[in-house]
């Protein structure tokens, strides 16, 4: 089927860029050498949004209201931001010290990130830690369903409000590509023998 092709600007200094996420109305958010890099919607210019504290930013999610949640190194230290549409930046703060934390996912407001070693915890967009779950998370959808990385044992589970709804089958892999739907499915690779794996979709009770 025909369709229009349209190549986005790389921003300059730099050799390429790559989208890391994008919204349902075609926003595109990247990081570009160590900074948050936005195309909006329907056109090909970039903008580059700069944090009010210089660091190098990795792994921005973008969700459907227009806001990003990205990871900011800085100092040595790695930190959760929130860039709010009214172009407002917010630190998301950890539930206790830590020696660093990643953005994972961002979803109808809800931010979930990487603390620690092997701890999950999801924000709202007010700041506020609404779940902790102290498993590594892989996906997060817009009613705060979580998926982790399993308990030691390789099997992905998945949580909602922090308490455990369902443990997906083992074949399950949850240190791939991941993504939780709107209708209860998740959608990620199955294992079919050695090093043989297949795309899915589970469907959740």
């Amino acid at each position: 089927m025909p369709g229009e092709f349209q190549r986005l600007e790389t921003p300059p200094g730099a050799d390429y860029a790559r989208p890391h996420s994008v919204n349902a109305a075609g926003d595109v958010v990247a990081a570009v050498k160590g900074q948050l890099v936005r195309w909006p919607a329907g056109g090909a210019a970039h903008e580059v949004l700069a944090p009010p504290v210089p660091g190098e930013v990795a792994d921005p999610y973008l969700d459907d209201e227009g806001r990003i949640a990205f990871t900011l190194y800085t100092g040595g230290r790695a930190t959760i931001q929130l860039r709010h549409p009214d172009g407002r930046f917010q630190e998301l703060l950890p539930p206790e010290p830590t020696g660093g934390m990643l953005a994972v996912q961002l979803h109808a407001g809800r931010v979930a990130g990487h603390l620690g070693l092997s701890s999950t915890v999801v924000w709202g967009v007010d700041g506020a830690v609404r779940q902790r779950i102290n498993e590594e998370p892989r996906a997060i959808d817009g009613a705060g369903r979580v998926l982790t990385a399993g308990n030691g044992a390789g099997q992905a589970r998945l949580w909602q409000d922090g308490a455990l709804v369902s443990e997906l089958p083992w074949q399950y892999r949850a240190d791939t590509q991941n993504a939780l739907l709107e209708d209860g499915s998740v959608v990620g690779a199955m294992r079919a023998g050695a090093s043989k794996y297949y795309p899915a979709r589970l469907r959740c009770q």
